[in-house]
C-alpha cells in the first residue's frame, strides 16, 4: 500500500511536474507570443508613424509650394500692374508732348501771322511816309541843283 501510495505520489508529482513544465512552457510561449505581438505592434506603430511623418512632410511641401506659387503670382500681378501703370504714364506723357507740340505750332503760326500782318500794315503805313520823304528829298536835290547851276551860271556870266 505504501508503495502504491508512493507510486501515486510520484505519479502525482510527475503529473504535477509535467503540468508545471507545461504551464512554464505555456507561459514562455505566451511571453514569446506577447513579445512577438509587442514587436509587431511596435513595427506597425513605427511604420504608421513613418507614414504619418511622410504624409505630413508631403503636405508641408505642397503647402510651401502653393505658398511659393501664390507669392510668384502676386509678384507677377504686381509687375503687370506696374507695367500697365508705366504704359499709361508713358501714353499720357506722349499725348502731353504731342499736345504741347501742337500748341507750340499753333502759337508759332499765330505769332508769324500776327508779325506778317503787323509788318504788312507797317509797310503800308511807311510806304506813304517814304514816298513823302522821297518827294521832299527830291525837291531839296532839285533846289540844291538849281541853286548850284545858278551860282555856276552866274559865275560863268560874270566871268
Amino acid at each position: 500500500i505504501q508503495q502504491r501510495e508512493i507510486s501515486k505520489q510520484l505519479e502525482h508529482a510527475t503529473t504535477q511536474a509535467a503540468y508545471e513544465a507545461q504551464a512554464r512552457q505555456y507561459e514562455a510561449s505566451r511571453v514569446a507570443a506577447d513579445g512577438e505581438e509587442a514587436r509587431r505592434t511596435l513595427e506597425a506603430q513605427t511604420e504608421h508613424a513613418k507614414r504619418q511623418a511622410q504624409y505630413a512632410d508631403e503636405l508641408e511641401r505642397q503647402r510651401y509650394a502653393a505658398q511659393l506659387q501664390a507669392q510668384r503670382e502676386v509678384r507677377e500681378q504686381e509687375l503687370r500692374r506696374q507695367e500697365e501703370a508705366y504704359k499709361r504714364q508713358e501714353e499720357l506723357k506722349r499725348k502731353s508732348l504731342k499736345y504741347e507740340a501742337e500748341l507750340r505750332e499753333k502759337t508759332e503760326l499765330a505769332r508769324a501771322k500776327a508779325e506778317a500782318e503787323a509788318k504788312g500794315k507797317a509797310d503800308r503805313e511807311n510806304h506813304d511816309l517814304r514816298l513823302e520823304q522821297m518827294r521832299v528829298e527830291m525837291k531839296e536835290r532839285r533846289e540844291t541843283l538849281l541853286a548850284s547851276l545858278k551860282v555856276g551860271l552866274t559865275a560863268v556870266g560874270q566871268g
